[in-house]
């Protein structure tokens, strides 16, 4: 047995440990360097012995520090927005936009607001400021709901998930945003969400680790059997051997008596000599082939992205091997078949199909001339109307000063533009400078002499602009006080309106790429949204007629109900208007039923152009309005107002408003597939692979773009289920 020497044996196994000891390390390593880098990255806490922001690490921040963040900068914690810059002058309460793509992946902005009435835009910091208590639920996971209240010594205040930033966000579209923490470190959310790296398996390696247990179970029994034999083996020498016999201290009585260390020191010889059934090269060959495999697919030239430049990274070391074990691929369409940029394809209003010509440049809009003429026509006629008013001096909410078109369809065509321009939550993407210097104190951000509005530009309501290319504003000058000679002096920050250089679009960013869509393409017809607050819509009109739509209220979208809705005040009419956009099944199934509203001529005409936008693959919403009485309109915020907020009394009420709309037309917004989604899809289903597309379009725009990105082939045959069919199955 001396030939097995026992640490020879026992070099393969060390070496297997080390090499997977050394893998881990280095896994843990970088790890350890991400999580380093995190914690060391600084913020802006506001320091009361200096009265100055001061450069602080994250992981010093505490619950009820004052932090200010600036655009683009990423949020340190859980933070209650108090003041923000992005609003216009004569607004106390401010609103900034977040992204999220850290926390659920998703890139379009989200609005967040100010906490009314708890810190006025030029009072200064310090802590009579803060003469509040916040009471709040405990730490939790839930991202999109947060409850709580801000007490003072007169009244309590609610506060929700609007009011708060989260961790790992990225605030954008902002100048700057100032709040107190409420959770930090472990305690935010995103950290209670990131449950630390999960181990993955392969299948292959739950394979090997089912053979290795047996494999320790078969050793386990030789060595036992091993033992046993040569107890009986050695036991059966007379006493004339008895240096070979089993070590007794009483042969008299051979069981009770032997020796405790020899059992073992004879098990665990038999346990090294047959280690060797334990297969611990495989384990070597399997890490070395794994360890190359990431080389390769790190280093693999046709693995870069020609756009970015950017390699692919794997990241899982362990799963490698399942690349070349699947069977099923589910996937979404929008944003992973498609590039999840959007673009306005064509319209139909009053039944009237204005169909776009198809342009290889995915940045311009090919206009549909018919349409831009009979926009131009309406200019005309606002023209008048505001020259009419610049002269008689009079005020928009004047009753001899109403103004409407004469004309139903040029009337439709109006309130079209105007709910793809204001019944979204689209902003212009500004380029914002900070406020503050580098030791943290407040300074004066002077307007460029490029950004400077044009003489001849006024502020009122009507006024004409130069185009929306020479159109500036201020659009925030936060916290003007009276001193001078404190932090408080003069915070004024110039927020640039970014215009890209192609054709002087401004760059708009919303909750959904259709927005966007839209609104461009709103913009190309002249009915450009200049500027949102959270009450007040501006919007250039054609030849240059600058208006404000009073927001009244704003009804967000959801997946249940599938639209949107704002409710607005007419400058021109003075009347309280509802404008809704959202998916034709919602939105058919709310139309009135009054011929003068919804003639049956031009309701087919509609479906019909519905219809077809769908089988050509294009996303379909429906445009409509609805006028609602003065009385009406109190009535149904007085119940609104008088509910205790709950989802189901919600939405009954938005139910309530939503009724005998009016459609204006319907968008066909296209979505194209990435490239070489077909041959990759092709060569996935040639090797076997089952692919499914999960998608929340119609059925004609789903059955168009499987049959465009080969998912479906044209010897299939397709078995169509819907909600009709089973009912008819059902009923059978």
């Amino acid at each position: 047995m001396e030939v097995f020497v026992r640490e020879i044996q026992l070099m393969p196994l060390l070496f297997v440990l080390s090499v997977t000891a050394i893998k881990d390390l280095f896994e843990d390593r970088r790890r350890h360097l991400s999580d380093k880098r995190v914690n060391n990255m600084t913020t802006r806490r506001y320091d009361f012995r200096t009265n100055r922001f001061v450069r602080t690490k994250w992981q010093e921040l505490q619950v009820g520090d004052l932090v200010h963040l600036s655009c683009n900068e990423i949020v340190p914690a859980d933070i209650l927005l108090l003041r923000s810059q992005s609003a216009e002058n004569d607004d106390d309460y401010g609103t900034c936009y977040v992204e999220t793509s850290n926390l659920d992946g998703e890139s379009n902005l989200k609005p967040r607001y100010v906490v009314a009435d708890v810190i006025k835009p030029s009072q200064p910091f310090d802590k009579s400021s803060f003469d509040f208590q916040i009471e709040c639920e405990k730490p939790n996971l839930k991202l999109h709901k947060f409850h709580g209240s801000i007490v003072t010594t007169d009244r309590r205040i609610p506060i929700n998930k609007d009011n708060l930033l989260l961790r790992d966000c990225s605030l954008k579209n902002t100048g700057f945003a100032e709040g107190l923490v409420i959770y930090a470190g472990h305690e935010t959310k995103a950290m209670l969400n990131n449950k630390g790296p999960r181990h993955k398996r392969s299948r292959l390696e739950k394979m090997m680790n089912r053979d290795i247990v047996m494999c320790v179970v078969i050793l386990i029994i030789m060595c036992v059997i091993g033992f046993m034999g040569r107890y009986f083996w050695l036991d059966q020498f007379t006493a004339d051997l008895e240096h070979l016999r089993p070590p007794y201290t009483d042969y008299a009585n051979p069981i009770e008596s032997l020796d405790f260390v020899w059992p073992l020191k004879t098990f665990a010889t038999f346990l090294i000599l047959y280690q060797m059934i334990i297969p611990i090269s495989l384990y070597v060959c399997i890490e070395m082939v794994k360890l190359g495999q990431v080389y390769l697919i790190n280093r693999d030239e046709n693995l870069i992205d020609p756009a970015t430049g950017k390699r692919c990274e794997c990241r899982a070391w362990n799963i490698t091997e399942d690349l070349g074990q699947i069977e099923y691929v589910f996937c979404d369409k929008t944003g992973t078949l498609t590039e999840n940029i959007m673009e306005f394809q064509c319209c139909c209003i009053k039944g009237i199909d204005y169909a776009h010509d198809d342009s290889d440049d995915s940045t311009t809009i090919m206009m549909n001339s018919r349409l831009r003429d009979k926009v131009t026509a309406i200019g005309h006629h606002y023209q008048q109307w505001k020259d009419k008013h610049d002269k008689d001096g009079t005020d928009n909410n004047d009753n001899n000063n109403k103004f409407h078109l004469s004309d139903d369809e040029q009337q439709a065509i109006h309130d079209f533009f105007i709910t793809l321009a204001i019944c979204n939550t689209a902003t212009s993407q500004n380029v914002h400078e900070d406020n503050l210097n580098a030791k943290g104190q407040p300074v004066a951000i002077e307007q460029s002499e490029t950004m400077k509005p044009p003489p001849d530009t006024k502020e009122s309501p009507t006024s004409p602009s130069a185009g929306i290319r020479n159109y500036s504003f201020n659009v925030f000058s936060v916290f003007n006080s009276s001193t001078t000679t404190t932090t408080s002096t003069l915070f004024k920050t110039v927020a640039k309106n970014r215009i890209s250089e192609e054709g002087g679009i401004p760059c708009y960013e919303s909750e959904s790429p259709d927005e966007v869509a839209l609104v461009t393409a709103a913009y190309h017809y002249q009915y450009r949204l200049v500027r949102r607050v959270r009450d007040l819509v501006t919007v250039l009109l054609p030849n240059n007629v600058l208006v404000r739509y009073k927001v009244l209220y704003t009804i967000p979208f959801d997946s249940d109900r599938k639209r949107m809705s704002v409710i607005v005040e007419c400058p021109f009419t003075g009347n309280i208007v509802l404008y809704t956009k959202g998916s034709d099944l919602t939105v058919l199934q709310r139309l009135s039923t009054r011929s003068q509203d919804n003639p049956a001529a031009e309701l087919t005409l509609n479906k019909q152009c519905m219809h077809n936008y769908s089988s050509k693959g294009l996303r379909v919403l429906c445009i409509a309005k609805r006028v609602l009485g003065q009385q009406q309109y109190r009535d149904w915020l007085d119940q609104l107002n008088r509910c205790d907020s709950s989802d189901k009394q919600l939405k009954n009420l938005y139910e309530q408003i939503e009724t005998d709309l009016q459609l204006l037309g319907t968008t066909a917004i296209e979505d194209r597939l990435q490239h070489r989604v077909p041959e990759v899809i092709s060569a996935l289903r040639q090797a076997g692979i089952m692919v499914w597309v999960l998608t929340g379009d119609k059925m004609e725009t789903a059955i168009s773009i499987a049959k465009s990105c080969q998912l479906f082939s044209g010897d299939m045959r397709l078995l169509t289920i819907n909600l009709n069919t089973v009912r008819s199955k059902v009923s059978q």
